[in-house]
């Protein structure tokens, strides 16, 4: 079963949604832009520059994450933080 999140998308109305449907929404897409540019493009972990993901420290928040809740990660250091 996928687990689904109370979380606020496209009209500002909070609805239950996938984690994959939350991160089509162009919420999530400006602050993920936020994010890669605060951390300068560069994985936060390995300096890398290349293949970027933006990995949640804390699911506590989805939907109404900060900005410290989010962290820049290469795909490689992404699935290590996930343990893949």
């Amino acid at each position: 079963m996928t687990r689904e999140f109370n979380v606020k998308c496209y009209d500002g109305v909070n609805r239950l949604m996938t984690y994959h449907e939350y991160i089509q929404c162009p919420e999530w897409k400006a602050k993920r832009a936020d994010v890669l540019e605060r951390d300068g493009f560069k994985c936060q972990q390995c300096s890398s520059t290349y293949m970027h993901n933006v990995h949640h420290k804390t699911y506590a928040r989805l939907g109404n994450e900060s900005l410290d809740d989010l962290i820049t990660l290469c795909q490689v250091c992404h699935r290590k933080e996930h343990g893949l």
